[in-house]
């Protein structure tokens, strides 16, 4: 997550690709949180107070214990704050759950959805995901031995409690596990090589599967036909380019794996609804600035 750290240099050296802070408004203090982009997922639980958070085209009113899940690349902010509090976690949903031995890396396509709004529920008084966002808090604030390791820990019982209860949006259910499996291989390449030439018959033969059988199954699991989750993926990395540089939209274009600026930006207009430089502009007329707040300090 190039430049994240540099953004929370608060932030303790071994939590990497992870951002804890507050953000508050005392009742009759002006604030407001900047429209702005990162490449992160943000998980931004509501303390106190009432809002409107405003993401990509969308109003989306928010109370006291609502939680949401907002998805990477898309572009939000809360014009009035006043009397609120967040607790808000930025993370690299790779970094997550990179456990190593390939057993959570399944549900990455689901947390990287061409979604803004990844996940909304509402928190009852006895939700456990309350305590482990408090752990996550108190673990940031304190800095103990095996931080990263604890805070992790907390964020995947987060992430395992949405999607156990079906409050991560967008995920298929009743399919065998094995096609989650199956597809890895394609996807860790997608992943890694987005900006290269990949066609289906080699993502199946990569995952020693025939290539009719690799692209039902693939579209089953992500929603998505093979080629347009490649196109997603790269748009991704797109939409940092347009939102925090001022490269040119053919250098921006080349270097997510479009040989024509002109091909990039039809894809780009079909799948976001803008050009590349309407994108541009859109995000840096309201925000030059990948900060999400006006107070960052670390969780109290």
């Amino acid at each position: 997550m190039k430049g994240f750290h540099e953004t929370w240099p608060d932030s303790p050296a071994a939590a990497r690709h992870l951002a804890v802070f507050i953000n508050q408004a005392g009742p009759n203090e002006p604030g407001r949180v900047a429209f702005h982009y990162h490449e992160c997922l943000e998980l931004l639980l509501l303390e106190r107070g009432q809002c409107q958070l405003t993401l990509e085209q969308q109003t989306i009113a928010l109370e006291a214990g609502d939680l949401v899940l907002i998805g990477a690349g898309s572009s939000h902010g809360i014009p009035d704050m006043s009397g609120c509090r967040f607790l808000v976690l930025q993370f690299d949903p790779e970094w997550l759950l990179d456990l190593g031995d390939g057993t959570a890396g399944e549900w990455i396509p689901f947390l990287q959805a061409d979604a803004n709004l990844l996940a909304h529920v509402t928190l009852g008084d006895d939700a456990p995901v309350r305590d482990w966002l408090d752990d996550i808090a108190s673990d940031w604030r304190d800095q103990p031995p095996a931080l990263n390791l604890s805070i992790r820990g907390s964020l995947l019982k987060i992430v395992a409690w949405l999607i156990r209860y079906s409050h991560l949006r967008y995920l298929p259910q009743d399919l065998p596990m094995q096609w989650f499996r199956q597809i890895q291989p394609a996807l860790r390449h997608v992943r890694s090589h987005y900006m290269d030439p990949f066609s289906e018959t080699e993502a199946a033969a990569l995952c020693h599967l025939s290539a009719p059988h690799f692209c039902r199954i693939f579209r089953k699991v992500t929603g998505k036909r093979f080629v347009s989750y490649i196109h997603h993926i790269r748009l991704l990395e797109a939409r940092r380019f347009l939102a925090t540089t001022d490269r040119p939209v053919a250098w921006i274009a080349a270097r997510v794996g479009y040989a024509s600026s002109s091909h990039f930006a039809a894809i780009f207009k079909k799948m976001t609804g803008l050009t590349p430089r309407g994108y541009r502009k859109q995000n840096q007329d309201k925000s030059r600035s990948n900060c999400d707040t006006l107070e960052q300090r670390p969780a109290l």
